[in-house]
C-alpha cells in the first residue's frame, strides 16, 4: 500500500491525538501556575475558558479514534508488504508543531474574546504551556509509534501465515514425495513375472 494513500488517515490520527495533548497540557499549565483552586477557577472564568469543558469529551473520543486509525494504518502496511513506516521523530515533530500552534492560537483567541490586554499573553502561562505541549507531543508520538509498529507486526505476521487450504494440500503432496523417494531408494517397484512363465 502506497504511503501517500495513507496520509489522510495519518493526519486524522495526529489531529485526534493532538487534541487530547493540547487540552491535557493546557489543564496542567493552569494547574501549575495557579495552585489555588479558587484563584484558578477565577482566572479561567475571566479569560474565556468556559468552552473547554464542552470540548473534553470530543477530544477524548478523538484520541481513541486516532489510536485506532494509526493501528489500522500499521496493520494495512504490514499486510501489503515491506514499507517505510513513519519514524518516532517524524511523529513527534508533527505533533509538536500541531499542539504548540494550537495552544498559542487558543490562548490568543481567549484573550481577544475576554478583552484582556495583549501583554497578558507573556505571563508564565504561555512559556510553561509551550514546554508542556512539547512534552505532551513526545508522549503522544511515542504512543502512536508503538501502536503503528504493533499493527504492522500483526499485519505482517497474518499475511505470512499459511492459509487453511494450503495446509490441506501440502500434506498429500508431501506424502507422495516421500513415497516416490522410498521407491527410488529400494531400487524401484518389483514387477510380476510374465503371464506365460507364471502359467
Amino acid at each position: 500500500m502506497k504511503r501517500k494513500s495513507l496520509q489522510p488517515l495519518v493526519a486524522l490520527a495526529l489531529l485526534g491525538t493532538g487534541a487530547v495533548g493540547v487540552l491535557a497540557a493546557h489543564w496542567m499549565d493552569y494547574g501549575l501556575v495557579f495552585r489555588d483552586p479558587a484563584v484558578r477557577a477565577h482566572v479561567l472564568a475571566s479569560s474565556g475558558h468556559a468552552y473547554i469543558s464542552s470540548l473534553l469529551s470530543g477530544a477524548i473520543m478523538g484520541g481513541f479514534l486516532g489510536a485506532a486509525v494509526v493501528f489500522c494504518v500499521g496493520w494495512a502496511q504490514g499486510v501489503a508488504g515491506p514499507a517505510r513506516l513513519l519514524s518516532l521523530r517524524g511523529l513527534f515533530v508533527r505533533l509538536a508543531c500541531l499542539q504548540v500552534g494550537g495552544f498559542v492560537l487558543m490562548e490568543s483567541l481567549e484573550r481577544l474574546q475576554s478583552g484582556l490586554p495583549a501583554h497578558h499573553m507573556w505571563s508564565p502561562v504561555l512559556p510553561l504551556g509551550v514546554l508542556l505541549q512539547i512534552l505532551a507531543a513526545a508522549i503522544g508520538a511515542l504512543i502512536l509509534w508503538l501502536l503503528l509498529r504493533l499493527g504492522h507486526f500483526i499485519g505482517e505476521s497474518l499475511s505470512k501465515a499459511p492459509t487453511r487450504g494450503s495446509s490441506r494440500t501440502a500434506v498429500p503432496v508431501a506424502r507422495q514425495a516421500f513415497a516416490r523417494r522410498s521407491v527410488w531408494l529400494s531400487g524401484g517397484p518389483t514387477r510380476a513375472p510374465p503371464a506365460s512363465i507364471a502359467a
